[in-house]
């Protein structure tokens, strides 16, 4: 139980509820219950009802913590952390796994008087499901360098050597074990003149494609997330958005419950592309 905590960090500022002290962590709703919103039709006379489509609810986790001393210190630190329209992060950490969710505050309540005070966080979540702390990533093409110098060595040979070596994986497999459907994260980065690269996805048959022309250093980088369906280009160090470059009729590809297979390619200098795809698992309960 003592490798149970619960983070909330805000900008730069924490506030941690565990088993310990000075915020004793008593009971925590929300976690692991996930709600969905079933939509059904009934017809006239007819026997049950005909499914249309479920959503997921919005998450509301409520976390329930004693004040042992310092009541009203630490009763105006809960005020000043949890503010209203400021968003967060909660990190949930069982044993050696941790994930997160983002929230808004709902509302503090700290019992006025006692030895030890209660003290009631509730954070509402608009998107429920919790994240691994970190991406998964994979680099479909990259430049590897060739060159090891020895501690004690640095000599330059005479005769013409490689300096670098490009890995290429036009194809490469992504395993979505967490059986919940995430978006992507894409990057392409132009080491010469490229147009109009895209992302094919084999087995669903779908993929999206951007018309455009990039030079060395351009990095053009596609997001596919929730809320997060962007396209930017950053050429001569300026990132703009590059929505409109997007061709009608692709697809935000997202990284489907088990393997996924893609495959990056360009209307013409694909040997100048560097691709990385990385995305982050999603679990709907910790």
């Amino acid at each position: 139980m003592r490798n149970f905590l619960l983070t909330c960090k805000r900008g730069g500022e924490s506030i941690v509820i565990g088993y310990r002290w000075p915020l004793w962590l008593d009971d925590v709703d929300g976690l692991t219950k996930s709600e969905f919103e079933v939509e059904t039709e009934k017809g006239s006379g007819q026997d049950g009802e005909i499914y249309k489509s479920s959503t997921a609810a919005k998450r509301n986790i409520v976390i329930y913590c004693w004040i042992k001393a310092n009541h009203r210190t630490m009763r105006e630190r809960l005020y000043s952390f949890f503010l209203p329209r400021e968003t967060g992060t909660l990190y949930v950490t069982d044993g050696d796994v941790t994930r997160k969710i983002d929230y808004v505050p709902e509302f503090v309540d700290v019992d006025p008087t006692g030895q030890q005070r209660k003290a009631t966080i509730s954070l509402m979540c608009p998107d429920p499901q919790f994240k691994d702390i970190t991406d998964e990533r994979v680099e479909m093409a990259t430049w590897e360098g060739l060159i090891e110098w020895p501690d004690d060595v640095m000599e330059i040979p005479d005769e013409p050597f490689e300096m670098t070596t490009k890995r290429t994986n036009l194809v490469v497999t992504i395993e979505n074990s967490s059986n919940v459907t995430r978006g992507l994260t894409v990057q392409f980065k132009a080491t010469g003149t490229v147009y109009n690269p895209s992302l094919f996805e084999v087995k669903r048959q779908k993929g999206f494609k951007i018309l455009c022309e990039m030079h060395a250093g351009d990095v053009l980088t596609v997001t596919t997330g929730l809320k997060n369906k962007r396209v930017k280009l950053k050429q001569n160090g300026v990132e703009k958005s590059a929505n409109n470059l997007w061709v009608y009729g692709s697809t935000w590809l997202q990284a489907e419950p088990g393997d996924n297979v893609f495959r990056y390619d360009a209307g013409s200098g694909i040997g100048n592309l560097e691709v990385v795809v990385s995305s982050t698992p999603a679990y709907w309960g910790v």
